[in-house]
């Protein structure tokens, strides 16, 4: 993390010094109070349910010694050194902006409705060392910035997931973090309550893409018809990527390895590369994609990228396998879900090596706005399609649309609804044995990992 004095912070934001050495130096800097410790510089951030002036005695008790507060409080003088500001958030942003400028660090911004993450994690990965990282899935007005402020002089690249419900939101992050290289995954209809369509949806995302310079680099998924019509606004250098053949980064000869991966050709341009990575799906597969052209698009010699691709691993709830104490595999993608998502794991299971059976567990899926009903229903039709999956189990209220689908389609296998992941769990300890394989998926909401915990446990 970058080190900075308290008159350097003080230039940041836009501050006033009430206590400290303006010499005195902070190199951690959070909004959790929770998240605190010895020698932290806290931002008293006050959020839409909560307000950082509340936890000021919490923040100093972990060890905080920096204040940054927009509210004269008694508990000030608890803080070494504190720094009135006129807003915490604004303040926030400044400081994360100031210290983007004083670097010459190459930006990456990693927008997309699905795949942000791991996208961002491969990113990362193929680049080498020295590569900043957002932490996680802080991809909002608080978690960019607080990433942005651990940024090391010697760091050569930083790779920032930018995440959005409302249009404007990527806009302001990008005018925090300058990127220079922009990366779209894909526009699904989500945060449809906000939204409304998903024209919004892609107008929004396209921000990232309005932020970037003329001599910058976007890189998109070639396959996705409403990123390609986002991206004809960008003037400056386009790189695609996707599985049809007029994309420059591209997957062909496709196998499931089960719990070793996938082997495929890629290729690039006229060259052809056989590679074999722990990534699980075509979805997966994509993120990868995109993480090979923004390497190569940023100089790194393809054999290097080539010996990086074993390294790459999905984040945690995000397609990776759980071997059940009874000998079943779950395949655990429970982070998050929408339509787009589903149908992607959905193919994922199909096409996994399964000496047993293919069973589906799926979740609500959350902020779809008045288009849900539909949009469950379209999912289970699809899901009914599928003639490899034996069993559907759904959770959740507006779950039991995947199943009326499923139903109304062809589907031949069996359906069970439940109320929560812990019912569902107490099914499966039953249901499942060795050779099956289980896919779990939902939004963050239903939180699904609460029913892989119950199965990890011994029988």
């Amino acid at each position: 993390m970058p080190t900075l004095t308290l008159q350097q912070i003080r230039a940041g934001t836009g501050g006033i010094i009430l206590s400290g050495r303006n010499d005195g130096a902070f190199s951690r800097f959070t909004i959790d109070s929770r998240a605190a410790g010895p020698g932290d510089f806290f931002f008293a951030i006050k959020g839409r349910s909560l307000d950082g002036h509340d936890f000021l005695s919490d923040a100093v008790s972990k060890g905080a010694r920096g204040l940054a507060a927009h509210r004269d409080m008694d508990e000030l003088r608890l803080f070494p050194a504190v720094i009135m500001v006129k807003d915490t958030t604004r303040a926030l942003h400044d400081l994360a902006s100031w210290v983007r400028r004083q670097s010459e660090v190459t930006v990456i911004g990693v927008t997309g409705t699905t795949g942000k993450t791991t996208t961002k994690d491969f990113i990362a990965t193929l680049l080498g060392k020295n590569v900043l990282k957002s932490e996680g899935n802080l991809n909002n007005q608080y978690g960019l910035p607080v990433s942005l402020l651990r940024l090391q002089p010697k760091q050569r690249f930083a790779v920032l997931e930018m995440g959005m419900s409302t249009p404007g939101e990527i806009a302001s992050l990008c005018r925090i973090s300058a990127p220079s290289v922009g990366v779209v995954t894909n526009i699904s209809p989500v945060h449809m309550e906000t939204m409304g369509s998903i024209r919004n949806v892609a107008l929004a995302k396209a921000e990232l893409l309005d932020a970037l310079p003329r001599d910058g680099l976007a890189v998109i998924n070639g396959d996705d018809s409403w990123v390609v019509r986002m991206s004809r606004r960008f003037k400056g250098r386009i790189l695609s990527y996707g599985f049809q053949e007029h994309n420059r980064y591209r997957a062909t000869h496709i196998r499931f390895l089960g719990v070793r991966g996938m082997s495929f050709t890629l290729v690039v341009g006229s060259r052809r590369f056989p590679v074999t990575a722990r990534v699980i799906g075509k979805h997966a597969l994509a993120n990868l994609l995109a993480a090979v052209a923004v390497a190569d698009g940023l100089g790194v010699p393809i054999p290097t990228i080539l010996r990086r691709i074993p390294s790459v691993r999905p984040a945690g709830l995000r397609g990776e396998i759980v071997k059940l104490p009874n000998g079943a595999l779950v395949l655990n993608d429970a982070y998050n879900s929408n339509p787009r998502a589903l149908h992607a794991a959905v193919e994922m299971l199909a096409g996994f090596p399964c000496s047993g059976r293919r069973v589906l567990v799926a979740g609500d899926m959350l902020e779809l706005g008045t288009q849900s009903r539909a949009l469950h229903t379209q999912a289970g039709r699809f899901i009914g399609n599928q003639k490899k999956i034996s069993m559907l189990i759904t959770v959740g209220p507006q779950a039991t649309l995947l199943a009326d689908g499923a139903r109304r389609s062809a589907y031949r296998g069996e359906i069970q609804s439940f109320r929560n992941a812990g019912d569902a769990a107490a099914f499966l300890r039953n249901y499942t044995q060795r050779g099956d394989v289980i896919l779990v998926k939902g939004s963050r909401g239903i939180a699904l990992e609460r029913a892989i915990e119950a199965l990890k446990e011994p029988l």
